[in-house]
């Protein structure tokens, strides 16, 4: 008794397969370069926005806890302007 083949077929990537590939690539390497930047510009940015008397590790925290404020209310903001995109936009 013999079982048929679940081999799975494959196929060649074509240049849309690969543009979509290099494109996904790009926005990624775009969003991770946000993070860093932000993390080499902290100390400075925590400087410029609290007072000078908060110690270094409060400065670090609050920065970042603000950096996390934004990144977590992205999807919302997204989700507020997709509605009036839909509603509103183009006819």
């Amino acid at each position: 008794m013999s079982s048929p083949s679940t081999t799975p077929s494959h196929r060649r990537l074509n240049a849309a397969d690969y543009r979509t590939l290099v494109l996904s690539a790009l926005g990624g390497a775009l969003e991770f370069y946000d993070f860093i930047i932000f993390v080499f510009f902290v100390t400075v940015l925590g400087h410029l926005l609290f007072p000078p008397g908060i110690p270094d590790w409060l400065v670090q925290l609050q920065a970042f806890g603000i950096f996390a404020a934004g990144y977590l209310a992205r999807p919302l903001g997204g989700i507020v302007l997709a509605h009036f995109g839909d509603t509103l936009g183009r006819k």
